[in-house]
């Protein structure tokens, strides 16, 4: 990391670097909280994750015109980045929403190891719907997490009918491998 010290945050196993001057304490607050617990919830449940403890970038862009937070992940490197909030709302966002998004890109660091040994990258519906699925297991309880699954059940349906979600196309397109994903996971795990 070549910036700011003040931009650099050491938290236990976790190290969480801010991209943006703007906020710094306020994003680093609200991360912080929810990348440790994630992490060391991953941890005692499935064991240390192949690689480096994880490296954190958060971005932070008030003036985009579309809302939203997004997530990605390369070998020990997770990204995120927070679009079009102001940080009085973003920091009201619901903290199982905020902690689902966590969990899914943390949870990454497990399930990503196909790819980093060079063999054939495996479905996205695979990867990402069980990355969905543990998130939702762990950032949700009791009637919401009956909700969320209801939701991305209600989703994949939407999106590939009675198609295969092996042979359907549009099982890899947008949003669609994260809702049929995690279904696939939930039937497995039933």
């Amino acid at each position: 990391y070549v910036g700011p010290r003040a931009y650099l945050f050491d938290q236990d196993e976790i190290r969480i670097v801010l991209a943006e001057e703007a906020a710094t304490e306020a994003l680093y607050g609200i991360f912080r909280q929810q990348l440790v617990y994630a992490h060391r919830r991953l941890i005692e449940r499935l064991g240390p994750s192949i690689g480096a403890a994880p490296i954190v970038s958060v971005a932070y862009d008030p003036n985009s015109e579309r809302p939203g937070i997004k997530g990605s992940v390369d070998r020990s490197f997770i990204a995120l980045t927070v679009t079009g909030f102001q940080l009085s709302e973003f920091s009201s966002m619901a903290e199982g929403e905020l902690l689902t998004l966590v969990t899914h890109e943390v949870f990454h660091l497990w399930n990503g190891i196909d790819r980093r040994r060079g063999q054939s990258p495996p479905p996205t519906w695979l990867v990402e719907g069980g990355a969905e699925y543990v998130s939702v297991l762990m950032a949700s309880s009791g009637a919401r997490r009956t909700v969320e699954i209801e939701n991305r059940l209600n989703r994949c349906l939407v999106a590939i009918g009675p198609r295969s979600i092996r042979s359907s196309a549009l099982a890899s397109q947008g949003r669609t491998p994260y809702a049929c994903g995690a279904v696939v996971m939930m039937l497995a795990d039933a």
